[in-house]
């Protein structure tokens, strides 16, 4: 009889230690949620300062926010909850390595816009120059030479220059391509871990802002149909 007491009690013991463990799981998986909203949160409202920066100053400025993603994926919390939890903790460590890839993504697009619009400064830059000594070429009786050289070596430069407007237009198409993707995947992850919640009694839910991929608002976006434009043009 003693020894049936002391199996139930065992039993108990264990069965309140799991729960324990359990409830300590969700408060975690609570306040990371609560975290990366607030972080999500931080990417929106810093996309006027976005537009701002310069190439010194963009791996600084894009290292704020993506350092404390890295930082969430490696935190040793997550290391603390239940099986029964294992599920969504990943979810929101995956969740976090999207975004730090959306801010990677980004970046890139950034600079390549950056790219083609100063490439395609230089090639008009380059064209006007050919245009005058090409022009001062079929004028001139005693200098045409010189002005036949230098025609042509604007001519390179600006065919040159008008590559590299291309290559660059081409890979920021790309990199917006990327970031559709990337955002499909923020939304499709969010909602499965939300979709769970109310089963797993976990209180904060992730909210993904509407404007993540604001085809409206978003200068970054946006400037797609001008460099469009700029692309039939060539």
């Amino acid at each position: 009889m003693k020894n049936l007491a002391l199996t139930f009690l065992i039993i108990m013991l264990l069965i309140s230690c799991e729960s324990q463990e359990n409830k300590n799981s969700r408060l975690i998986l609570d306040k990371y949620a609560r975290k990366m909203n607030s972080m999500t949160i931080d990417i929106i409202s810093s996309r006027d300062e976005e537009g701002g920066q310069s190439r010194l100053t963009l791996n600084q400025f894009y290292n704020r926010y993506t350092s404390k993603f890295e930082a969430f994926t490696n935190d040793l919390d997550f290391e603390s909850i239940s099986e029964k939890y294992a599920l969504s903790r990943n979810e929101l460590t995956n969740l976090a390595r999207i975004y730090y890839s959306y801010l990677n993504t980004r970046k890139k697009t950034l600079v390549d816009l950056s790219d083609a619009g100063s490439a395609y400064e230089r090639a008009r830059d380059y064209n006007e120059d050919y245009e005058e000594y090409y022009d001062k070429m079929l004028r001139s009786s005693y200098n045409s030479s010189f002005y036949s050289e230098m025609a042509l070596k604007s001519s390179k430069k600006r065919f040159e220059k008008r590559m590299e407007f291309l290559m660059s237009s081409s890979s920021y198409f790309e990199q917006l391509e990327i970031l559709d993707s990337l955002v499909v995947s923020i939304d499709s992850i969010s909602t499965y871990y939300n979709n769970k919640t109310e089963v797993l009694k976990l209180e904060e839910k992730i909210i993904v802002p509407k404007t993540l991929n604001d085809t409206i608002n978003d200068w970054l976006i946006n400037s797609k149909n001008l460099i469009l434009q700029l692309v039939l043009k060539q």
